[in-house]
């Protein structure tokens, strides 16, 4: 990230990408109990994705563009598209090197498995005029892919849906009001974990301005932002001025012994929970995937679910 010591970054990721491979298929640890065989196996396979990226970023840096390009291309197909960001540096690097049938191939891919970026996006785009087509039949293209992708995403939340009573909490706002979860019965309820330190997190939130705007008023929807595993001792200063600065009109709570977040049993922020009117969990969204727009309309789908 430093552009640093480049030329040794690049031999620990060959060495770590010589013990990942071997971990694929000779593993040297024990599964864990929690997981299945094939679990297990996949997270062996992203663990190995994640390095040959880290790989990839630093051969693009030093200018070995075509060998970053294989390593992105494989990095993708362990992971399952699952990082965003990685996508995004694999389409881009097509789209650089003008291999732009495939970058429109792939960007469509990820676009259709809700897997893009708006970068993405606008390469899709910038390909498929590149390539001789029309803004109309783009315009059509682009229908077909929203419908496709909004069915799978519908199918994809209907399979997730969950119904457990949420934890009940209250919390001391940034100006010392005690909220409880219980004051917004009768509201679809959406709880975000966050901290000032996760960069998933922040990216999200002008993402969650968005949201607010649309779906709080007249949807009978309150969105709370729950601050959590901070690193400072002065939690409340902490997190009011970063609301502060950057003007977000979160309603935000501060978890500062961390109890909330253990309760809900979460592994890693950005976590969401949306919970229905009778205050059950009935959605758990983690991490940050999509663009803009997929993941608006996801949290759309997921109120209208649950409402």
């Amino acid at each position: 990230e430093t552009k640093k010591n480049l030329e040794d970054g690049l031999k620990y990721c060959e060495k770590g990408i010589e013990l990942a491979r071997n971990e694929v298929t000779k593993p040297s640890g024990i599964k864990p109990v929690y997981i299945d065989d094939e679990q297990w196996k996949d997270s062996r396979k992203t663990s190995l994705g994640v390095i040959l990226d880290t790989y990839a970023n630093i051969q693009n840096e030093l200018g070995k563009k075509k060998e970053a390009l294989n390593s992105f291309e494989e990095a993708t197909i362990l992971t399952n598209g699952d990082y965003l960001e990685m996508n995004e540096s694999y389409v881009s690097l097509l789209f650089e090197l003008n291999q732009i049938e495939k970058a429109k191939i792939k960007a469509e891919e990820f676009i259709s498995k809700g897997k893009s970026t708006n970068k993405i996006e606008e390469i899709f785009n910038n390909a498929f005029l590149k390539l001789g087509g029309s803004k109309e039949e783009l315009n059509k293209q682009l229908g077909k892919i929203d419908e496709s992708a909004n069915k799978k995403m519908i199918e994809k939340l209907k399979n997730s849906i969950l119904n457990k009573p949420a934890p009940q909490f209250t919390l001391k706002d940034l100006k010392g009001n005690s909220v409880s979860l219980n004051d917004f019965k009768g509201k679809t309820v959406i709880v975000d974990f966050w901290a000032t330190w996760c960069g998933p997190c922040l990216q999200s939130f002008p993402i969650m301005q968005k949201a607010i705007d649309k779906f709080e008023k007249g949807k009978n929807v309150k969105f709370l932002f729950v601050n959590t595993w901070e690193r400072v001792d002065d939690k409340l200063k902490n997190a009011t001025e970063f609301i502060v600065k950057n003007k977000y009109p979160f309603h935000v709570l501060l978890d500062d012994q961390n109890e909330v977040i253990e309760n809900y049993g979460v592994e890693g922020i950005p976590t969401k929970f949306i919970i229905d009117k009778k205050g059950n969990i009935r959605f758990k969204s983690v991490g940050l995937e999509g663009s803009e727009n997929e993941i608006l309309a996801e949290l759309d789908q997921m109120i209208t679910m649950v409402q």
